[in-house]
């Protein structure tokens, strides 16, 4: 730390602390005098050699004299609310928070067009920080009270697409927005949150039908609505559309406004919603298609072949997903606002706008895909992503500080993964816990937890296995005593004490399947072994905060950029890319690309790269006009083994190349979206800079 003075970014020296998370306020005010004059306090994370890793600085203003509101000194209690700190606090137990600081709200194994039940999230809550604190009194809506004022991080997922499986190669369901932000939010203030659910796939398990020309149905919105406004929209992605040739379905947005449709000629669909309204319909063919609903307008029941129950709702009317009844021969629309498929379409995503229906151009085989849903957040410090998640909705609050400034204690321990309530035996399953430890004694213990499937061990005493020193097990030891076979399990965890005594528990309840997970492009599940260690408050040590973030603990690769089906052959491809924490060095990057041919697959030769993008002129050289599919994989920089992948399905049309930059010093030119190009609400905007 140091006063006035940006060490951290000038590398100046500075007083380094080792050890202790706290320094008396009379060694680091005692440079600067009590005279009403304004100074800055600047701090910085060290690694192991003193290198600076991320800071954070503090204004205020140094008066002589006592705070005049206050009844003693000032500073911060101790971990365990007890003993009084050593940075000149005063002990005050009775104003700790010792609740839970996670809390993951789910579909509780709800599927289809309806939310789930009061016994769903009783059933599915039990034993975890939600257990008896959420009430239904609308189908689906879970209403939940803020146990402590404070700053909160809230992560709201969007529901993906159904995907379509009656061809080899099959159309996947777009997948559905993320959206992170932070709110300031009052001691039992009521928080509605509708998680969005998956739109039912054609030609699996989800859907029994032989109608090849089903499209599948699109994906929920998630919401999180406060007291008196939204605070958080996350759109869901729409429905594969069906037919031998079926397009995936559109991704959910970060915009506001609702997806386009796409037809299979590339005809521009209606347009989605703008505002919280519904997406607009299309009326250009006899087989009419529904769209999404918004946040506030749900769509009418138009849909002229088939048969659904009803128009996708609003957040406001309830929520409800688009259910197809004409004999099971389309996919329904996911809870969450989204509507159905129909013939050759897939259905549009719910979200804070919802999404456009798909366009036919006139013709009945159009083989379509609506729009993905559009997506709100009215928080700070936010982190949007379009296309980021392949499975239900989740919705992940998360304690940052309470408003008094006082210790957030307990002790707790709660399942990251598995959150799903579908697991198959083909992926990787990786058990990943997040956890705490309350007590002064205990927050520099080395991590001991247990866990035991389909038994209670740690209400009921009996044995577990137990696990030191890691926060993850791999699929394959935990999986190991149970069989693939569709039936459902409960796996119990507990956090435990120096002496192996059960401090906290979790549980979670899910279906054990055969296979690989239709609807996701790689294993799910955490990767063990991420290289995280114990910070004095008993969490992980993270790139982000003090605990083990979302995005170190396992490998991911997804394609940013194109996201659109029509591409130019000067069009960049564009990734982001995340390294499990201790697997590789961040700043060390190895990817690898493919076209037309899976790049999972024995002897297909990888081109590999490691920048971000690659220019058109590379990647798309010598390929002809048409379709082709792009895969890309994160590398393991040492070996080149494989660790995550992605793919997107393009149409190639011959383009002039855009205007070369021009030579001064200082240059901007538009890379993406060139003349004429055919572009999503969502796509990119891509320049080069010199």
């Amino acid at each position: 730390y140091k006063l006035d003075e940006d060490f951290y970014s000038t590398g100046t020296s500075a007083t380094q602390v080792d050890g202790n998370d706290s320094v008396d306020g009379s060694s680091w005010l005692s440079s600067i005098s009590a005279d009403g004059q304004t100074h800055t306090l600047y701090v910085a994370l060290l690694d192991g050699s003193g290198n600076p890793l991320t800071g954070d600085h503090h204004s205020f203003t140094y008066n002589a004299g006592s705070d005049p509101y206050s009844s003693g000194g000032s500073g911060y209690q101790s971990d365990d609310g007890s003993m009084q700190s050593g940075d000149g606090g005063y002990q005050s137990p009775t104003s700790t928070y010792n609740g839970p600081t996670e809390w993951i709200f789910t579909n509780a194994n709800a599927n289809g067009s309806y939310g789930p039940t009061q016994s769903q999230i009783d059933s599915n809550y039990s034993g975890t920080s939600l257990d008896g604190k959420v009430n239904i009194n609308t189908q689906g809506i879970q209403e939940w009270s803020i146990p402590v004022s404070g700053t909160f991080k809230i992560e709201v997922l969007g529901a993906a697409g159904g995907s379509y499986f009656h061809n080899t190669t099959g159309g996947s369901g777009g997948r559905g927005a993320k959206m992170i932000g932070e709110f300031n939010l009052t001691k039992d203030e009521q928080l509605k949150i509708l998680i969005g659910q998956l739109g039912e796939s054609i030609g699996s398990s989800s859907v029994n039908t032989t109608n090849q020309y089903g499209g599948a149905g699109g994906g929920g919105g998630t919401f999180v609505v406060g007291s008196s406004n939204i605070l958080l929209a996350a759109g869901g992605g729409s429905g594969a559309g069906g037919g031998t040739d079926s397009n995936p379905g559109l991704d959910g947005n970060i915009s506001t406004d609702g997806g386009a449709g796409l037809g299979r000629s590339n005809a521009n669909g209606a347009i989605g919603g703008t505002n919280g309204n519904a997406g607009s319909k299309e009326t250009t063919n006899a087989q009419q298609h529904d769209p999404g609903a918004g946040y506030l307008q749900s769509s009418t029941n138009n849909i002229s072949y088939g048969a659904a129950s009803a128009g996708a709702k609003s957040f406001a009317d309830g929520g409800a997903g688009q259910d197809e009844v004409s004999q099971n021969a389309y996919g329904s629309g996911g809870f969450g606002g989204a509507s159905a498929g129909n013939e050759r379409k897939g259905g549009a995503g719910g979200g804070y706008s919802g999404g456009g229906s798909v366009s036919t151009s006139g013709s009945a085989s159009s083989f379509g895909v609506s729009g993905g849903g559009g997506s709100y957040n009215s928080g700070t410090n936010q982190n949007n992503q379009a296309g980021a998640n392949a499975g239900h909705g989740k919705v992940v609050i998360t304690l940052i500080s309470s408003n008094n400034n006082t210790p957030i204690s307990g002790d707790s321990i709660s399942i990251h993964y598995p959150d799903v309530s579908i697991l198959y035996s083909s992926d990787y399953n990786g058990m990943q816990i997040n956890w705490n430890y309350q007590s002064q004694s205990n927050d520099m213990q080395s991590l001991s937890w247990a866990y035991k499937l389909d038994e209670d061990f740690y209400g009921t005493g009996t044995s577990a296995t137990q696990v030191d020193g890691n926060d993850s097990v791999d699929g394959s030891t935990w999986l190991s005593s149970i069989s693939a076979d569709g039936q459902t399990h409960t796996l119990y965890v507990a956090l435990l004490d120096g002496s192996g005594n059960p401090l906290a528990g979790d549980q979670h309840s899910f279906t054990y399947n055969s296979g690989s997970d239709p609807n996701s492009s790689g294993g799910s599940g955490y990767q063990s072994g991420d290289g995280g260690t114990q910070s004095g408050d008993g969490g992980y040590q993270s790139p982000g905060d003090g605990y083990q973030s979302d995005t170190s603990g396992y490998n991911s690769i997804n394609i940013t950029y194109p996201t659109i089906y029509n591409v130019s052959d000067w069009n960049s491809l564009e990734i982001e890319w995340t390294y499990a924490s201790g697997v590789a060095n961040q700043s060390s990057p190895r990817f690898g690309y493919t076209i037309d041919e899976n790049i999972t697959s024995q002897g297909v030769y990888i081109n590999e790269f490691n920048t971000s993008n690659i220019y058109g002129s590379e990647w798309l050289g010598g390929l002809s006009d048409g379709e082709h599919t792009v895969f890309v994989a994160l590398l393991d920089p040492t070996n080149g083994s494989i660790l995550a992948t992605d793919s997107h399905l393009f149409s190639l049309t011959s383009s002039t190349e855009p205007e070369v930059p021009g030579t001064s010093n200082d240059d901007i030119t538009i890379i993406n979206p060139g003349s004429g190009a055919v572009i999503e609400r969502n796509a990119s905007l891509s320049v080069d800079l010199s």
